[in-house]
């Protein structure tokens, strides 16, 4: 297989970006516009739009991309491209699997079109959940962690979000919620949800004051809480490590054939998301042997990187 993946594709995407901001929206003002006076510097009133606010570089472009290494949001970026492609199997297999859930869908990967699939405004700031996928009879979430500590309140919100696709459905689903963590030993994540363990019932809602919670899910709690206490009476919640999503995708990827053009791409695919797991701050995995244990049979696919892939 190639030594670089997809991704850095996604990173030359941000570097363009970078040096093009009028794509993302921004627009320089001209040198002749600016009045200099002592130490300040001052723009026309027109210029800046009611309500506008002023941007500046505050990292030049290496730095900046450096920062980005240990941003969950770019790690999301490329999850989410990820699995809005996989198959069905692969979902199934990393996320399903661990949770002791079994669909073999179809599954719908579900980000920011939440706010349209249950009714919200563009203005309703509900969640942002990092994975959302809804088979035949299950919706999972899968909430992925570099350093932040999670809460009792991320996991009733999610329990929410599957309360609101159980009404969508008409149906009762099977729901799990799965963690993605820096660290095999996830005891204290589940410390910090007030939890024994992968364990929760309906008790949890107490121990979250509303005010903790946007307006749109305190309105939806006031309203459905027992459709959200039955949510979490049959929650299934479970947590791996990176490494362990690593290892997954990397055995899963080792049984495909290179030869078959499908099969072709999806280790292409699946390639991308190790690279960046590898590569990005916060996972657990830079500097760490990057090895599956385990014969994973002829035709192993190692996405481990080169020591001059490192950049």
């Amino acid at each position: 297989m190639r030594s670089r993946g997809w991704n850095r594709k996604y990173w030359d995407i941000l570097d363009q970006l970078y040096w093009s901001p009028k794509y993302v929206g921004l627009t320089s003002v001209r040198q002749s516009l600016l009045e200099r006076s002592a130490d300040r510097v001052s723009i026309p009133g027109e210029i800046l739009p009611a309500g506008g606010a002023i941007y500046v570089r505050r990292r030049k472009a290496a730095a900046h991309q450096d920062w980005l290494r240990g941003q969950e949001e770019i790690l999301n970026h490329v999850f989410d491209l990820t699995y809005g492609i996989a198959p069905d199997s692969l979902i199934e297999t990393c996320f399903l699997s661990p949770l002791g859930l079994a669909d073999g869908g179809p599954f719908s990967s579900v980000g920011r079109e939440v706010r349209s699939r249950y009714g919200w405004t563009e203005s309703d700031n509900v969640t942002q959940q990092d994975g959302l996928f809804v088979g035949v009879g299950c919706a999972v979430g899968v909430e992925l962690k570099l350093g932040a500590s999670s809460s009792p309140s991320q996991i009733i919100k999610y329990a929410s979000l599957m309360a609101w696709e159980e009404i969508l459905a008409g149906r009762q689903l099977d729901p799990g919620l799965l963690f993605v963590l820096p660290t095999e030993d996830h005891s204290r994540h589940w410390k910090t949800c007030k939890l024994d363990g992968p364990c929760v019932d309906r008790r949890l809602l107490a121990e979250v004051a509303p005010e903790q919670f946007p307006k749109r899910i305190r309105e939806f709690l006031l309203q459905n809480g027992q459709h959200v206490e039955s949510v979490l009476d049959r929650l299934q919640l479970g947590a791996i490590s990176w490494s362990g999503l690593r290892a997954t995708l990397v055995v899963y990827a080792s049984t495909l054939d290179p030869a078959r053009p499908g099969d072709q791409t999806l280790q292409r695919l699946i390639e991308g998301l190790v690279c960046q797991i590898e590569e990005h701050q916060g996972t657990g995995l830079l500097d760490r042997p990057l090895s599956v244990e385990g014969d994973r049979g002829e035709g192993a696919v190692d996405f481990g990187l080169r020591p001059d892939d490192r950049g």
